[in-house]
């Protein structure tokens, strides 16, 4: 029997040794990667000999066509099954063929150093387009990663930029990096290097995302991150880049009981120099203790208004971070003074009762809505209120003190007391005993304890008053008796540890007379705004408070890595955070940055003395800002890590948190420069365009240097005569290698090579005259606008001056029969404004019709020229100034003789000469009408028509008839304007008019002249014998 047993002794020993060598050689447990009723994704791994073998197989069962596509993201061998292909120059399978269900595997080979393999498989839909989603992105793991200080994983180094990716980077301090990194060297259109394998080319600038691709590699922090520490929104939206964080969890059941980090880089203007920005924020927990709180509210008359208003925010602010889930209770004291209908003053102490009941009493509260809709603080103070403080202070003491109030024995004691003015009572300190205050005048809300007193009275047994003729000297009396009496309050009833604390509330400590200082033993605060005072509270309140910070006494770790050097110490930068209660992040100046020792060298950062907690409405944290420089050696184009492991101990290392290091690289720039070259000619209906080519030229950035012509970049555009607009590029244009950067620009070159204007165009407009990384993304636009010139002429009179209206011209082309503009008509200033402008040619001005009594001008030739040095536009062949004149059409004189009956008048001759004797003629009478003369040829002058024969009953004409023509056109006879004489065809009519010989003058006689000498003398005569009679009259009636 003892033999049985010891043979199944043995057996059970020797499972007990083969079974787990077994099961650690093969590891072949099943593992899932996605499992829904469409999809099945799992993978079993295996060691064999030196490899490791990671089997993948997948089971597909979709509505639709798809095809499946697995990315390996490791240089390994891979044997997929016969369904999925390999693509070309990557080393990713996909399926062959889109199908509804399908089933295949993917079996991958590593060397046993290589312990995970990253994938990301892809479901694509037959759409149109394509719809490619990611079901999986993750790390197939062999072994479970062990965080303990022993793995033997290398350090952040050369040898490790040998070693296959991904793994974990470790440092000898006790820490391992958790987070996955890639390593891929010589790969086309890939990322090559080390960065992220979680990485993103984004980065944040000025709080805003951006995205590149050519310079920084960050970890992703806008994707939840699977393996530990997962990635948290801090803003409590949907996570992306700007509000994601590494997430540390140290207690699940209590909020903020974790830590925030983040470690990013970015671009600088220098491309071989990096920012990098490092966060960590804390928090902390509340140890729930025991506490009675008091707090004494000033109710006199100068609280009224907005110190009230603010008085009531703060309180509410302080009693909703007071309680929650701490063991903390509160009651209300106020302090006032009275003035009743006979004139007697109380002076009293208000105990708030939160009791809803009129039978039972509660002193305390645990309930900031209890606290803010009491009377005592929902309720302004009364006018003509003074301030006894000596009895708000001993009321708010016996509440936090005396047990039949609910004040509790094994609890802290604080006592908060507010006031805003100099005390205006105080106690007789002779006589005065604090517990000789009575309760009365019971109330549902309150207990109130008053003295009454005459307000003409000055002193009392237990109290004195100063009325309203007080002075400073008896103020510092009452301070001084005030403060007197609350140290014998508090000498006598305070427990030991009772923490008590003052605020003045817009009074300083001195003007109260050293009664602060009496009351506020832990503490003496004073506050002029809402801000202040919210600060003071928050202090008071983390006294209250004990709070565990989830960092404390912490130590950060930021070492360089070799690729990169720290590029100046003196700029290494701290900056208090700041995560506030309303989940926005912002910066500080925080007193726990001052405690932040900082240790730097060439190769290392440390910050130690880290306490990063939070209050009731922020939480802490610091942001570490640096720069480094990519060493010259490793300017190649890959990405290399800014960093070693970084980490910090939150808890004299006690815990650990971690960043993900960000990588870098710089690479020469290359891109293409698009220009569109633009014809501004009228669709070249001048024909002035010729063949052009352009150039690329280039300088280093800045320099001011002459500008190089960069070989083999020189278009030839000789089709562009016929497009008005055409785009091209200068392709693979380098920008930038290691530190120097260039910048371009495009030269238009005329028909010659020359790089000159064209001719007949303004000079050449380019839209980016300087090309830089910055601006090539703009496409250039180089135009060519045809140059012209507007054709305005003045249309005037034969004087010169007189602009003339009515006149119609037009512009033909040199032949005389294509015209450019028609019919464009003077104003009334004569101005002639035709709509287009003429470029270089030559034109025919053609004047179509004159203004009316004028003659047309001859046609004038006149061409537009352009300056070979100045390349301005100019005119040749027009009058000077473009004044055109136009001359009068000749003038004629019409004279109708007739007598003063109107009738014809005949046998009359007139004589017509000119001033200035050049024109002289004689005519008689037609033989039509015989009593019609008209002079012919007349030019614009003044002449003198006269009356030199007449018939035998008529009298001659006294004197000549002057008649001026003007050369505006305008006509006078004897200085008066005659009207419309252009209008009818420059003809002067005059009639003039004969007497016939008797007793009135005739024509040529002496005329009436006489008759009006004697009728006015006769007028004169009786004028004056009827005033003689009017004065006779007067004076026999007077």
């Amino acid at each position: 029997m003892k033999i049985k047993y010891l043979l199944v002794f043995i057996l059970l020993m020797t499972v007990c040794v083969i079974l787990p060598t077994v099961v650690d050689a093969n590891q072949n447990d099943l593992r899932i990667i996605t499992d829904t009723p469409e999809l099945k994704i799992d993978y079993e791994t295996f060691q064999n000999d030196e490899n490791i073998h990671w089997k993948i197989k997948y089971n597909k069962n979709n509505e639709n066509r798809t095809k499946l596509r697995f990315k390996v993201g490791q240089s390994v061998q891979v044997i997929p099954s016969d369904n999925l292909i390999k693509e070309t120059d990557s080393n990713d399978y996909i399926e062959a063929h889109f199908n509804l269900d399908d089933y295949g595997s993917l079996e991958i080979i590593s060397q046993e150093d290589i312990q995970s393999i990253p994938i990301e498989i892809e479901l694509i839909k037959e759409t149109e387009p394509l719809q490619t989603s990611v079901v999986a992105d993750q790390i197939l793991s062999f072994n479970e990663m062990s965080s303990s200080p022993d793995d033997k994983s290398p350090p952040l180094s050369t040898s490790l930029y040998e070693t296959a990716y991904p793994m974990y980077l470790n440092i000898t301090e006790g820490y391992n990096d958790p987070f996955y990194y890639i390593h891929q060297k010589n790969k086309t259109n890939q990322d090559n290097g080390i960065y992220p394998h979680n990485g993103t080319y984004d980065f944040i600038s000025d709080n805003r995302l951006i995205n590149q691709k050519n310079t920084v590699k960050n970890f992703n922090f806008g994707k939840n991150y699977d393996p530990s520490p997962k990635t948290l929104s801090i803003d409590g939206k949907s996570i992306n880049f700007i509000n994601g964080y590494h997430n540390y969890i140290f207690d699940n059941d209590v909020e903020n009981g974790n830590v925030l980090t983040k470690k990013i880089v970015k671009p600088t203007d220098d491309p071989t120099k990096f920012d990098i920005e490092l966060d960590i924020i804390g928090g902390s927990t509340k140890t729930l203790n025991k506490v009675d709180v008091v707090f004494v509210v000033d109710k006199s008359s100068s609280m009224i208004g907005d110190r009230w208003a603010t008085l009531q925010k703060t309180m509410k602010r302080f009693s909703e971070g007071l309680f929650g889930d701490n063991d903390v209770q509160m009651g209300l004291v106020s302090y006032g003074s009275l003035q009743n209908p006979w004139n007697y003053t109380h002076i009293f102490s208000d105990l708030a009762n939160f009791s809803t009941s009129n039978y039972q009493e509660r002193y305390f509260t645990k309930s900031s809505r209890e606290i803010v809709n009491h009377p005592i603080v929902s309720k302004s103070p009364e006018w003509n209120s003074g301030t006894p403080t000596f009895i708000g202070v001993d009321m708010g003491v016996k509440l936090l003190t005396n047990p039949k109030f609910g004040s509790r024995v094994d609890a802290k004691k604080y006592l908060i007391v507010l006031t805003d003015g100099e005390a205006t009572f105080a106690p007789n300190t002779r006589n005065f005993d604090s517990y000789d205050l009575w309760l009365d005048d019971r109330q549902p809300s309150n207990i109130r304890r008053y003295y009454n007193y005459s307000v003409s009275k000055t002193i009392d047994r237990n109290y004195q008053v100063y009325g309203t003729g007080s002075t400073s000297q008896n103020l510092s009396k009452v301070g001084q008796d005030n403060a007197s009496l609350i140290n014998q309050v508090y000498s006598q009833q305070l427990p030991a540890g009772t923490k008590a604390y003052s605020i003045g509330f817009d009074i300083s400590k001195d003007s109260t007379y050293g009664v602060l200082d009496a009351i506020g033993t832990s503490g003496t605060y004073t506050a002029t705004s809402e801000q202040d005072m919210n600060s003071v509270l928050d202090n008071i309140k983390k006294s209250i408070l004990t709070t565990n910070y989830n960092v404390h006494s912490g130590k950060l770790n930021d070492p360089m890595s070799e690729y990169v050097s720290l590029t100046d110490i003196s700029k290494v930068k701290l900056t208090g955070l700041s995560l506030t209660q309303d989940k926005q992040l912002q910066t500080n100046n925080e007193s726990y940055i001052k405690d932040v020792v900082v240790s730097i060298d060439s190769e290392n950062i440390v910050l130690s003395n880290l306490h990063l907690g939070s209050d009731d409405t922020t939480r802490h944290g610091i942001r570490l800002n640096y720069q480094v420089q990519l060493k010259k050696e490793y300017q190649d184009g890959d990405f290399y890590p800014t960093n070693g492991p970084t980490f910090a101990f939150t808890k004299e290392e006690e815990n650990v948190v971690g960043f993900a290091v960000p990588s870098v690289r710089v690479i020469p720039e290359k891109k293409s420069i698009k220009y569109k070259k633009i014809w501004n000619d009228d669709n070249n209906s001048w024909k002035l365009r010729k063949n052009i080519s352009f150039e690329l030229q280039k300088r280093e950035k800045n320099s001011n240097a002459d500008w190089e012509t960069v070989s083999n970049q020189s278009i030839d555009e000789k089709t562009l005569q016929n497009s008005n607009e055409y785009q091209n590029e200068f392709k693979d244009v380098i920008f930038k290698v290691g530190n120097t950067e260039y910048e371009y620009r495009i030269v238009e070159l005329n028909d010659k090579k020359e790089n000159d204007s064209l001719f007949g165009y303004k000079p050449t407009q380019y839209s980016s005259e300087i090309i830089t990384k910055d601006n090539v993304k703009n496409e250039v636009l180089i135009t060519n606008i045809l140059d012209t010139l507007p054709i305005v002429i003045t249309k005037v009179g034969e004087d010169g001056q007189t602009g003339l209206s009515g006149a119609s011209f037009s512009i033909y082309k040199e032949s005389g029969t294509e015209f450019i503009e028609k019919n464009v008509i003077s104003d009334h200033q004569g101005k002639v404004k035709f709509l287009k402008e003429l470029p270089v040619g030559k034109y025919i001005l053609k004047e179509n019709t004159s203004p009316t009594g004028y003659e047309k001008i001859p046609d004038i030739s006149f061409e537009v020229i352009q300056d070979e040095k100045t390349k301005s536009l100019s005119i040749q062949g027009l009058p000077k100034n473009h004044i055109v004149i136009n001359k009068l059409k000749d003038f004629s004189l019409r004279v109708e003789k007739v007598n003063q009956y109107n009738h014809p008048v005949r046998g009359v001759k007139f004589k017509l000469t000119d001033s200035k004797n050049t024109y002289s003629k004689e005519l008689s009478s037609d033989e039509d009408h015989g009593n019609i003369f008209t002079f012919k040829g007349l030019r614009p002058g003044t002449y003198f028509l006269e009356e030199t024969k007449n018939d035998s009953n008529h009298v001659l004409l006294e004197k000549k008839i002057e008649i001026v023509i003007l050369s505006s056109g305008a006509v006078k006879i004897d200085g008066k304007l005659i009207k419309d004489v252009l209008e009818h065809n420059n003809e002067i009519v005059l009639t003039v008019s004969n007497t016939v010989k008797g007793l009135l003058p005739s024509t040529g006689g002496n005329g009436i002249s006489k008759f009006k000498i004697l009728g006015a003398s006769l007028l004169f005569i009786s004028l004056f014998f009827c005033l003689i009679y009017f004065y006779k009259y007067l004076r026999r009636i007077g």
